[in-house]
């Protein structure tokens, strides 16, 4: 069960938690009455009695490593993050697996450097083998990528396997790409679309716009533009920037979709919106040439400058262009 659910219930909600066997000290009620809460919305106003709720049921059920994991959660929540690093650690050392894998988060996202992510590969390899997906998951993003461990593209993709075999789309989407990048394993594109035709089916952003540039290109696939504009689709209404910057050129294009300028230019304005540098230098390029939007050359310096920004090269050279032809 996720645990690290956002804050928007009324403080009210925990006036009726609070109130009966709770407030009576019944270890039952009170365990269920702080998950009951946790596993809702719960706005700043109500944290303290949040936590007040959970330290309570924390000290009626003493042996309980998954009230100490919740009462963690509480203390995130409230932004004590120092004491929430102790509770999770707390019911970590005790076995609770939710526990084990927020630890091992909270170790990769600190700022402390290399002791902290190795710290982060253990437990999160400790959840792995005992068959979380997410976390095995994770554990081949990490040896694929050397972050606390050594870089090993085999180990990485043993983890990609287990974390596939148990269903993970995220998985699958990665191992899509070590097979067609040949990355551990021989190059194999039909095999990375089989995988990416898994992992979008499994509702991946990222694998459904893999599969949209596959069948583009006709990687794998018989290059088909229409089956590309349909993959990009679902991956951009999940936010993918950058599906949503090539269905964007597609429309632009006429590629796969009708001939659409305005429609091209809305779905190229998330993309750069959301900060993807190929997005913003289209966007600028749009702005330039008065296609699917009102022509401005200043809101096409700016947009070409946010590009550039990121290390854009074409984008350099047109606002250095715009520049220099006021």
């Amino acid at each position: 069960m996720k645990r690290l659910l956002p804050a928007a219930l009324p403080a009210i909600g925990l006036v009726f938690a609070l109130t009966g066997a709770a407030q009576a000290q019944d270890p039952n009620a009170l365990r269920a009455a702080c998950i009951s809460e946790l596993s809702r919305e719960a706005d700043q106003a109500a944290v303290q009695a949040l936590l007040e709720l959970c330290e309570r049921a924390v000290v009626a059920n003493p042996k309980s490593a998954e009230l100490k994991s919740w009462l963690a959660t509480a203390q995130l929540r409230g932004g004590a993050a120092e004491r929430a690093h102790d509770t999770f650690r707390a019911a970590a050392d005790a076995g609770d697996l939710e526990a084990m894998k927020t630890l091992g988060l909270l170790y990769l996202r600190s700022p402390n450097g290399r002791e902290d992510l190795v710290q982060a590969v253990a437990w999160l390899r400790a959840v792995a083998e005992v068959g979380d997906s997410e976390a095995q998951n994770l554990v081949g993003t990490l040896y694929l990528d050397g972050i606390g461990t050594a870089a090993d593209a085999e180990e990485a993709l043993r983890w990609f396997r287990l974390a596939a075999e148990n269903g993970n789309a995220e998985a699958k989407s990665n191992l899509g790409f070590m097979y067609l990048r040949g990355v551990g394993v021989a190059p194999d594109p039909q095999a990375a679309v089989d995988l990416f035709t898994q992992a979008a089916g499994g509702g991946s952003p990222v694998a459904q716009a893999a599969l949209g540039g596959l069948y583009m290109q006709g990687d794998g696939v018989t290059r088909d533009p229409a089956a590309a504009a349909h993959w990009f689709r679902l991956s951009a209404e999940q936010g993918w920037p950058q599906a949503q910057n090539n269905l964007g050129m597609l429309y632009l294009q006429g590629v796969g979709v009708d001939h659409d300028p305005a429609e091209a230019a809305a779905w190229i304005r998330r993309a750069a919106e959301a900060g993807h540098p190929h997005g913003q230098d289209n966007l600028g390029m749009l702005y330039e040439k008065g296609l699917g939007v009102t022509q401005d050359r200043s809101l096409a310096l700016e947009w070409y400058r946010r590009a550039a920004a990121q290390g854009h090269p074409g984008a350099t050279e047109s606002a250095r262009r715009l520049e220099n032809n006021p």
